[in-house]
């Protein structure tokens, strides 16, 4: 089976610094997915690298089978690979509606055509509607994005993302920032995500980790030190020594 995402010998050097050092990874269609590491690990720069923020050093990345190295964030998102970002990208005067109506319309390729009233397009606005209630925000789908809780507007983001209709979603610590008590509607969320979608989840929180992902990849000084289930990764001890003695399952380390 192709994998919906390969990198090979995946490398970024900023002067004599090396921050992602030929990483060679791959997530099977589908796949549920995490990518942790201590601070300074080069999981952000490996992402930024993934989505086009940056370009390689040297190395490749390919989506389903397609070289997509040298392509924009713009034709990777068109080809299905969408993200999720630490800080909110949101429209804070639009509402949630409105927000997955443009991703809708920016997805078919309509968006610089529109205005506001043309937005209620009955098509577009029942999958919209949709994909908000998957995401339990049917409730403040008609409010400004900047009156719903924090924990609400995280939510939002991944229905932006699934507006795209992606084939690979990278979630960049979605939780961060949220009460606890909005934090299992966001983990519940992610988890009910189709299987059409594959999720690589980039994530301090080990509870959110252990609970969601079926695989977990291990970045330490830019280098892919292990990729492998969660139990064989918890008790790594060379995972174990990277995190200074951090409970890495829930419990003590």
């Amino acid at each position: 089976m192709t994998p919906i995402l390969a990198t090979d010998r995946l490398s970024r050097s900023f002067g004599g610094l090396r921050a992602v050092n030929e990483v060679t990874f791959s997530l099977a269609p589908g796949a549920r997915q995490a990518l942790i590491g201590p601070n300074g690990a080069g999981k952000t720069t490996f992402v930024n690298i993934l989505t086009g923020v940056i370009a390689p050093s040297f190395g490749s990345i390919r989506l389903a089978g397609e070289d997509i190295t040298r392509l924009s964030r713009h034709q990777r998102v068109r080809r299905g690979m969408v993200r999720t970002f630490q800080v909110n990208q949101l429209f804070p005067d639009l509402t949630p509606l409105e927000s997955v109506l443009l991703a809708i319309f920016e997805r078919d390729g309509k968006a610089a055509n529109l205005r506001r009233p043309a937005w209620r397009e009955e098509a577009a606005a029942e999958e919209a509607a949709a994909i908000l209630a998957r995401l339990k925000l049917a409730d403040v789908m008609d409010l400004p994005t900047a009156e719903i809780a924090y924990g609400k507007r995280r939510q939002l983001e991944i229905a932006v993302a699934l507006a795209c209709r992606p084939k690979l979603l990278l979630l960049d610590e979605p939780a961060a920032g949220v009460p606890d008590g909005e934090r299992q509607d966001i983990m519940a969320a992610i988890a009910a995500l189709p299987r059409d979608v594959a999720v690589l989840l980039i994530e301090h929180d080990m509870d959110l980790v252990f609970r969601f992902a079926e695989r977990i990849a291990v970045l330490v000084g830019g280098t892919l030190l292990v990729e492998d289930v969660p139990e064989r990764v918890a008790a790594d001890p060379r995972v174990r020594e990277a995190y200074l003695g951090e409970s890495l399952d829930g419990r003590a380390a």
